[in-house]
Formats: structure tokens, C-alpha cells, sequence
């Protein structure tokens, strides 16, 4: 008895399990059948919610980079507007007090570096853009939107990796619980039928196939003539 490998799919395992099932079903083996159709639907199901639990988290990803560009781009904005008051504006405040590191300071930085570089934006915005500075009027909010979209998403992101790791340490479980089960089955089948009837029950694994070589076989080199004689 051979069972699927260690690294293959749930479905294939799944597939292999109703194979089995069935030829136990039909030699009227029921209480076999039966224990190991509930762990193999166990399998299918589980395998089913691993791949539900994928589902979100690619979703709050995708917000989560969403929000990381939306903060990017207004962080440009802001720098495009500050820099373009007037000929000096990039080496005077309020430019200089906004991005003394430069604009990579905010859009480079680092996943855990994220909301505290664009918390000091917005901080550095309250502090050094005046009242009535009408780029603080849609730039101060737009950041501390943006930076709130972000966090939700971040935390989005971390409660569906939560999940997606349960779903996934659930699957382990029922994985080695149905291989338990049809290594249990085949047991049984050798004190019922013996070994060699037990044996058919369980289907070959497919063996992998030698690659054949691209290269073409090199013909046969001919013979050279051996010299003449010398007189």
C-alpha cells in the first residue's frame, strides 16, 4: 500500500480516498467505507476553508496598497506644492521643516516604519503650515484620511493571516488524521482479505517519468583506417 506523498495536494489525497471507499463499498465493507469517507470529507472541507481563508487576505493586501500609494501620492503632492511657491522654496521653511529628510523619507519607508513616517507628516504639517495656509486645509486632513485608511487595512490584513494560519493548521491536522485512518483501513483489509487482495485496494502512485535529454544522440564516430604497413 502505497499512500500520495507527503507533498501532494489535498485533492489528489481526496481523489485517492474515493477510490478507496468505493472498492470497500463494493466487497460490502461498510464500517471501513464508512470511517474513511467522514475523515476523507473532513479533508475536502477543510481543504475547501484553507482555500476560503486565502480569500481575504489577498483583499486586505490589496487595500492595504491601496492606502500605501494614496499616502505616497499625497505626500508628492504636498511636496510638488510646497516646492513650487517660489524660486527658493525648497531650501526655506515651511518645505524645510516639512521634508528635511526629502520626500523618500515618507514614500520609501519600511512596512513597520509606515504610519509613524506619515504620522510625522501630518504632524509636521500642523506644526509648520499656518492656519490660513490653504494647502493645511486639504492637505493636513487628506494625510490623517489616508493614514487611517491604512491602519484598517493593515489591521485587515493581520486578522485574515490570523484566520488564514488557523485554516492552514487545521488542514495539517485533518491531513494526518486521514492518513492515519487509511493506513488503519489497510490493516484491517490484511486480517480480513490478506495482504496481497489488500494491496488492490489502494491505488499505485503515479511514478514520475524520466525526462528525456534535448540534446540529440551524437552518431557513431567511424572507424579510422589503420596505416599501411611499412616496407
Amino acid at each position: 500500500m502505497q499512500l500520495p506523498a507527503a507533498t501532494a495536494s489535498s485533492l489528489i489525497r481526496v481523489r485517492y480516498g474515493r477510490y478507496v471507499i468505493r472498492r470497500l463499498r463494493r466487497l460490502k465493507l461498510d464500517d471501513l467505507a464508512d470511517a474513511c469517507e467522514r475523515q476523507n470529507r473532513a479533508l475536502l472541507e477543510s481543504s475547501r476553508a484553507a482555500e476560503d481563508a486565502a480569500s481575504p487576505v489577498q483583499d486586505a493586501l490589496a487595500d492595504r496598497d491601496a492606502c500605501d500609494d494614496a499616502l505616497d501620492t499625497r505626500a508628492k503632492d504636498i511636496r510638488h506644492a510646497l516646492a513650487g511657491r517660489h524660486r527658493d522654496a525648497v531650501s526655506t521653511p515651511p518645505y524645510t521643516r516639512v521634508f528635511p529628510e526629502g520626500i523618500a523619507h515618507y514614500t520609501d519607508a519600511s512596512l513597520d516604519q509606515e504610519v509613524r513616517r506619515y504620522e510625522q507628516l501630518a504632524s509636521r504639517l500642523d506644526a509648520h503650515l499656518s492656519a490660513d495656509d490653504a494647502l493645511r486645509a486639504t492637505a493636513l486632513p487628506g494625510v490623517v484620511e489616508d493614514l487611517d485608511c491604512y491602519r484598517d487595512a493593515a489591521a485587515a490584513l493581520d486578522t485574515a493571516r490570523i484566520a488564514e494560519d488557523a485554516a492552514g493548521d487545521r488542514l495539517t491536522e485533518v491531513t494526518e488524521a486521514w492518513q492515519r485512518q487509511f493506513e488503519r483501513a489497510y490493516g484491517s483489509l490484511i486480517e480480513r482479505v490478506g495482504k496481497a487482495a489488500a494491496e488492490r485496494f489502494f491505488p499505485v502512485a503515479a511514478k514520475t517519468r524520466a525526462k528525456k535529454t534535448d540534446a540529440p544522440a551524437q552518431p557513431a564516430q567511424p572507424a579510422r583506417p589503420s596505416a599501411p604497413p611499412v616496407s
